[in-house]
């Protein structure tokens, strides 16, 4: 899980683009199929969505059509799904 959160945030943050970060997801969740039963429903949800934009992302630019997700979608999701996670820590934070 950890991993897949610092992929989050890195990526949304332009360590690394669009390629690299789609193989490095794709390897960190078939690291933890099976094991997301185990998280919590709002986390799952958040790696589903991130799960889903992968999935829809040609990862070799010359595959590409019209109608799939590009680099620039790929990025705004994610950085969509790590803005989400940051709110939902910060409301954990408050709470304590």
């Amino acid at each position: 899980m950890a991993e897949k959160i610092r992929l989050i945030n890195a990526f949304a943050t332009g360590e690394f683009e669009g390629p690299e970060f789609a193989r490095r997801w794709l390897v960190a969740r078939r690291a933890w199929l099976g094991q997301e039963g185990l998280l919590d429903a709002v986390f799952s949800r958040a790696l589903r969505e991130v799960f889903a934009l992968v999935e829809d992302y040609p990862i070799d630019p010359a595959l590409r059509e019209p109608g799939d997700v590009t680099d620039e979608d790929l990025r705004k999701g994610v950085q969509a799904v790590a803005y989400w996670l940051a709110c939902l820590d910060d409301s954990a934070d408050s709470a304590s």
